[in-house]
């Protein structure tokens, strides 16, 4: 988002294509986290059906509980003379779905981004948004990403490096030319189609949150574990580049067709 923010392309038809889709990617994601953590990082012998009854069960309280309990709680805190009411009710309401999609054997950053789809619905959401921002970026991003560090081991990661090379050009080139080719279909020109797939390959902090989930899962075996954050970072630090190399070549391409008029 930063870099669409310094091309000047965050409200262009590209750059509201690659946020949509990115949104899209990330609910996908998370869906696909959800079942793979049922289904494989179970260790215990639970039936298909319990699983998937959980799962079910916890899809529609959120619901519920989301469109009707949380808009309504919200207006009834805001009314509160207590410190920064909605702001409290805000975090109640994100630790209390993370842990209940613990409960129902899935991971806290689904209950998380339940809550937060929950509290978009609300009339609060600017309010909550720029007041959890300094909280998040000053205290729970910063402690995330010494967990991560943590985690990491650079022990045998020369073993990996083929690993590494091809885990990386698989990432570029299926966001690339996937993003592209879906850009294409609905009529972008062949410089906006690859500047979309460009903007797709990067998925940075939920990538990284994926990681550690499966990691905590026991979906990622530890020793893949670094070779997928330097991934990522390698992913995060390619996109940016190609974003303003597509994004120059459709400007030039755009000045060249007005000026042949």
């Amino acid at each position: 988002m930063q870099v669409l923010k310094d091309l000047n392309k965050l409200n262009s038809r590209e750059g509201t294509t690659i946020l949509g889709a990115a949104v899209i990617d990330d609910v996908i994601v998370i869906i696909l986290l959800a079942v793979m953590m049922s289904f494989l990082g179970s260790g215990n012998d639970i039936s298909i059906g319990m699983l998937v009854s959980k799962k079910l069960l916890f899809f529609i309280v959120t619901l519920f509980v989301g469109w009707l309990i949380v808009p309504r709680f919200m207006k009834l805190f805001a009314r509160i003379s207590v410190t920064e009411p909605v702001i409290t009710m805000a975090l109640v309401v994100c630790f209390g779905f993370a842990y209940f999609a613990e409960q129902m054997g899935m991971a806290a950053i689904i209950g998380s981004f339940a809550a937060g789809i929950a509290i978009s619905q609300t009339s609060f959401k600017h309010t909550v948004e720029s007041k959890i921002e300094p909280i998040a970026y000053s205290i729970f991003v910063p402690v995330f990403f010494v967990s991560i560090g943590l985690n990491v081991s650079f022990a045998g990661v020369g073993n990996q490096i083929g690993f590494m090379v091809a885990l990386t050009l698989a990432a570029v080139l299926t966001k690339l030319l996937g993003g592209a080719l879906g850009a294409r279909i609905t009529g972008m020109n062949a410089r906006s189609s690859l500047a979309i797939g460009s903007g797709m390959i990067s998925r940075g902090e939920v990538a990284l949150i994926i990681a550690a989930t499966g990691l905590q899962a026991s979906l990622l075996p530890e020793k893949y574990f670094t070779s997928v954050v330097i991934k990522i970072i390698l992913t995060t630090l390619i996109a940016p580049p190609l974003l303003k190399y597509f994004f120059s070549r459709t400007a030039a391409q755009g000045g060249a067709h007005d000026s042949s008029k």
